[in-house]
C-alpha cells in the first residue's frame, strides 16, 4: 500500500478537520501507510494519534525552513502519494516533491466559485496536480477550461 502524506494547515475545528483525523488514524491503525503535516496548535495537531510532524508558522525565515523539513520528511517516510486539503496554500512547493521523488498530487478544493476564483485567479499550477476532488458539479465545469476533466473528481 501506497504512504500518503495528508497536508493542512488550517488551525479550525471543523467538518473538514475532524474527518481528517478520523481518516488519518483510520489509515494508519489499518495499513500503517498515513502520515500528516500541519500546523502548530491546530484542533488536527492536538487529537492526531498517527505519525506527523507540526511545522512553524511560515514566515520569510522560516519558509525555507519547512520546505527543507518537508522534504526530508517526505524522503525518510518513503512517501508516495501528497494530499493538500485546501489546495488554495502550500501547493506552492508541493509540486517540487513531484519533480524530485515522484509522487503523485491530490488537492482539495471545497469552496465556491467565487472563492476559488478570489484566492486562486491563476490556475497554472493545477495543472500539475495528479486529481483534484471537488464538493460540486459547477467547480468541475468551471475548471474543466484549464485543467484535463481526467484529472478532476466530484466527492459530494
Amino acid at each position: 500500500m501506497k504512504k500518503i502524506l495528508a497536508i493542512c494547515f488550517s488551525p479550525d475545528k471543523g467538518g473538514l478537520e475532524l474527518y481528517l483525523v478520523k481518516m488519518i488514524d483510520h489509515f494508519n491503525k489499518k495499513f500503517s501507510n498515513a502520515y500528516g503535516l500541519f500546523c502548530p496548535g491546530s484542533y488536527i495537531a492536538k487529537n492526531i494519534q498517527s505519525p506527523h510532524l507540526i511545522l512553524k508558522k511560515p514566515s520569510l525565515f522560516t519558509f525555507i525552513s519547512r520546505i527543507w523539513t518537508t522534504l526530508d520528511y517526505i524522503h525518510q517516510n518513503n512517501i508516495e502519494i501528497i494530499h493538500y486539503w485546501f489546495g488554495d496554500h502550500d501547493y506552492y512547493y508541493g509540486f517540487l516533491f513531484k519533480k524530485l521523488f515522484g509522487s503523485k498530487i491530490i488537492i482539495n478544493l471545497f469552496f465556491s466559485l467565487e472563492e476559488l476564483e478570489r484566492r486562486m485567479p491563476n490556475k497554472i499550477h493545477l495543472e500539475k496536480a495528479d486529481l483534484i476532488t471537488c464538493s460540486g458539479k459547477a467547480q468541475i465545469d468551471y475548471l474543466s477550461t484549464f485543467i484535463s476533466s481526467d484529472k478532476l473528481a466530484y466527492l459530494p
